[in-house]
């Protein structure tokens, strides 16, 4: 088809770490390739991950032969850019962080760029499946302007050939396609998907990137960000399209823009990439707090703080049935669904727990030291609606408000005066803060964190 002046052509960016370069190579041949090649190819190398002597050596040499060979492809019709996103350098974390950098890039090196110009976003290890992937992908972004066009990106067969990895595509915890078809079943939903969106392969029109990047802002640099910056690959991608709808906009699904993902798990390895999950619920419940209701459970954390839980044997528990995964006995096969099921959604939650029993036994003064003692599932919500005031927008006036708003779900109890005596301390309201801790402390007597804490305000008035 000939390209008319409504079609043009995309920017595509890639984070890579390196662990799939030869993977990366293939899916910059098939972008050459395509039936609307790309304006330019930005490759960014995650390069904040520590290495030892032999890492480093390996990391090198997988460098030396992507430079050399995309040296072979450089031409004046689809330039292909290098970028390092270094965690010293630009205070970047994790895949969002790295599709920051390429972000940060356009928006300096095109600032003129048409608004319908899409900016796609393709995992390293996703192939385009056809020559026409991008094509679809533009030809759908044209006929929705003010939407992020999610691309389909299933597992490879090529990697299909465990239980796991079948268990793993039809559990939807790595990407949910089944959400995307009707109620039968049959069809795909092509309209609105309702904020859906994985990095693995979408676009989206420059004027909804600029948007976004010139509203939210690093906290650590200040610096315009689209994704939000998380350790690691886990929830980046699924904040950004919540984002994009609370901002006005939507996402569409286009299922005939196709790219394989060669990323394949074994129970173990799934279950590593669960505990970096884990390890964001945190982080992304201070930047949306509307979240922590539901990633941090009052319920099942309390549970954890109170019971250990090896998260080391969880892990290598996974590998238990692995041995039995090709035995044709059905129980079996089911038994090993329902366990594979509850560990890799039981490990986020233990990963979580331990993070903040690690942050109340580092600081007396943390907000989240009212966590063991909440009796309210809505009561985390505001929890980290607090957090993020105090470390995001020191809004001290809103600070105020969550002391007060914490009496409506715990009503008068050790949690809700403990955690607005928690607030006062930060505010340096010193005297208010010892009039509801005093007040927590008849729900308690004995209680150490209560007394250490009154010890320390009463140090702070003399």
């Amino acid at each position: 088809m000939t390209t008319n002046n409504k079609i043009k052509k995309p920017i595509v960016i890639i984070p890579s770490t390196l662990d799939h370069h030869y993977l990366l190579l293939e899916v910059v041949d098939k972008l050459y390739s395509q039936s609307i090649p790309p304006r330019e190819i930005i490759i960014i190398i995650d390069d904040h991950r520590p290495r030892d002597k032999y890492e480093e050596e390996t990391y090198q040499g997988k460098l030396a032969n992507l430079k050399n060979t995309l040296t072979e492809y450089q031409t004046d019709i689809v330039p292909v850019t290098l970028l390092f996103s270094t965690k010293d350098y630009d205070g970047v974390a994790g895949a969002g962080g790295a599709r920051n950098v390429g972000v940060r890039y356009i928006l300096d090196k095109y600032p003129e760029l048409e608004n319908n110009t899409l900016i796609v976003f393709l995992g390293d290890d996703c192939v385009p499946q056809d020559n026409f992937a991008l094509q679809h992908m533009v030809f759908k972004g044209i006929e929705h302007p003010y939407s992020a066009v999610q691309g389909y990106s299933p597992f490879a067969v090529e990697i299909m050939h465990t239980p796991f990895m079948q268990w793993l595509d039809s559990s939807g915890i790595v990407a949910n396609w089944h959400a995307l078809k009707d109620k039968d079943g049959h069809h795909w939903k092509e309209g609105n998907i309702d904020g859906f969106l994985l990095t693995t392969f979408t676009g989206i029109p420059f004027h909804i990137v600029e948007r976004v990047a010139t509203v939210y802002k690093s906290n650590k640099t200040g610096k315009p960000i689209l994704f939000p910056e998380y350790p690691g690959a886990a929830w980046e991608d699924v904040i950004l399209g919540k984002r994009l709808v609370r901002d006005g906009f939507s996402t569409v699904f286009c299922p005939y823009a196709v790219a394989r993902h060669y990323h394949g798990h074994t129970p173990s390895s799934f279950a590593r990439r669960q505990i970096m999950e884990g390890r964001n619920r945190i982080p992304m419940c201070i930047d949306h707090p509307e979240y922590a209701n539901k990633m941090l459970p009052v319920t099942e954390i309390q549970h954890l703080l109170d019971n250990f839980v090896d998260i080391t044997g969880l892990v290598s528990n996974m590998n238990i049935l692995a041995d039995h995964a090709f035995v044709p006995d059905k129980l079996l096969n089911e038994f090993s669904a329902m366990y594979w099921d509850h560990n890799v959604r039981l490990i986020p939650l233990v990963t979580a727990a331990e993070n903040i029993n690690r942050i109340i036994h580092e600081d007396q003064t943390s907000l989240l030291q009212v966590y063991p003692y909440l009796r309210s599932s809505s009561s985390p919500a505001i929890v980290f609606e607090a957090l993020q005031a105090s470390q995001i927008n020191k809004d001290e006036e809103y600070l105020q408000h969550c002391a007060q708003w914490i009496f409506q779900e715990e009503d008068d109890s050790l949690a809700s005066y403990l955690f607005s005596g928690l607030i006062y301390i930060m505010l340096e309201k010193w005297i208010v803060a010892h009039q509801h801790l005093s007040k927590a402390l008849t729900y308690d007597l004995d209680n150490e964190l209560l007394t250490s804490l009154m010890q320390y305000v009463f140090e702070q008035i003399k």
